[in-house]
């Protein structure tokens, strides 16, 4: 069973409001989630808050590189909300 992250996102919009998206690969399914904030505390809302097409799926040839990198140009472009930071998708400690 795969369970893993892709992507890992702090969005705002120009009211300055902050907002999480997570995209995870699910057993072979993309899943997102979208909250309030910056934690996982947050409220969580409608993909469709970000006025732009969500969800979306790898195209045909397209590296997991690629389709993340796409993800963040729409939502840069086609969204009142902006990426402020692409969280590391995986932690290390000292």
């Amino acid at each position: 069973m795969e369970d893993r992250k892709l992507l890992h996102l702090h969005l705002k919009d120009y009211s300055n409001n902050k907002y999480t998206l997570i995209c995870r690969l699910v057993n072979g399914s993309i899943k997102y989630i979208f909250y309030s904030g910056w934690s996982s505390s947050g409220t969580s809302n409608s993909l469709s808050n970000l006025q732009c097409t969500l969800p979306l799926y790898p195209n045909s040839g397209e590296t997991e590189e690629m389709f993340v990198d796409r993800i963040i140009d729409i939502i840069n472009e086609d969204s009142v909300k902006f990426v402020e930071k692409r969280v590391p998708l995986e932690v290390t400690f000292a």
